[in-house]
Formats: structure tokens, sequence, C-alpha cells
């Protein structure tokens, strides 16, 4: 397999490659709010639970790496992400699939494992891109999108920042995760 299938740890969460252990305690996340609602996000509710982990664990073995999201402080499992759409051939993948609990939205947490599969995907596996599908419908947390200093409202500023590649969320999550910042100054 291209990416390792294995446990990532930051400074507030670990990311456990998804096992069925994690299907009690998804379905405790999921409860945690409303966002198995939302008709744009692929949120499960609490008792589609059991099928949704058994695909993601279907889908690790064509590479596609799905992860229960852990705090480290209280060692709950709050949510969950992954890397999907994986092609190892052209080292690309898209991140999303992502869910939290509604405790821990607008914290850090989410940052964070964008920062962890990020570093992941680009420092260890030698990946040259990355695909991210955001929302601008009211409710999504574009936070680390606006943090980059981008503006995606015209065409133009989008190009200029798909040419410059991954750099700008990758430095704002490093940043925010704690890490250093390797941004050109």
């Amino acid at each position: 397999m291209w990416i390792r299938n294995e446990k990532l740890e930051g400074q507030w969460v670990i990311l456990e490659p998804l096992e069925e252990v994690h299907i009690g305690p998804l379905k405790k996340a999921v409860s945690d709010g409303d966002s198995w609602k939302l008709w744009f996000a692929s949120v499960p509710t609490s008792k589609a639970m059991s099928d949704y982990v058994n695909r993601a664990m279907l889908d690790a073995r064509a590479g596609n790496i799905a992860y229960a999201v852990r705090l480290k402080s209280s060692g709950e499992i709050v949510g969950t992400t992954r890397y999907y759409n994986v092609d190892e051939t052209n080292r690309r993948a898209m991140i999303g699939y992502t869910w939290y609990s509604d405790s821990v939205k607008r914290t850090p947490v989410n940052t964070e494992c964008k920062y962890l599969l990020l570093k992941r995907f680009f420092e260890d596996s030698d990946a040259i891109a990355v695909e991210f599908r955001k929302s601008d419908l009211p409710g999504c947390d574009r936070t680390p999108w606006r943090e980059t200093g981008r503006d995606f409202a015209q065409p133009s500023d989008h190009e200029r920042w798909l040419n410059q590649g991954y750099c700008g969320v990758f430095d704002h999550c490093r940043r925010v995760a704690g890490g250093e910042s390797e941004s050109a100054q």
C-alpha cells in the first residue's frame, strides 16, 4: 500500500485507522449534534454507523484510508476523516469524509487532522497533489481556508492558489498545530 495505514499522532488528536472497535464510540460521537442531517455531507446516522465503518474498512484495502479521530486529552472518539480516490500511479488523493462531534467544532481538531494527513501524504508518501472539496454553504467551517490569506472568490486567485500547490493550507495547519512553519518569507 502506497500510503501507510497506521496511527498518526499530533498535539491534540490521534488518528487511528478505522476498525470495528470504533463503531460504538462513533455512534456516540455522531449523536453529539445533528451533522448527519446535512444533505451536502456524508455523515452516517448512529444506526448506519456499522455499515459506514465496514465500507471504509473495505475501501482501505484499495488504499483509501479512513481514520477515527481521538482526542488526546480525554481519549474520546470525536469523528472521522480519510484519504479517498487514492491514485498511486499519479501520487495524488483527496482528503475528506470528515465529520466531528459538535463539541469539537471550531477547535484545533480539524486543523490538526488536516495537518497530520498532509504531512503524511507529502513528506512520507512523496505525493504530488491533494484535493479538498469545500463547501461555501452556511455552517461549513472554512477557517483553515480563510486563514491561508487566499481569496477564493475570483477564479484567477483560485488558479494562482492551485499553482502554488498545497503549501498555504499546509503551512497554516502547521502553525495552528504548533509546528514550525516552512513557508517562504
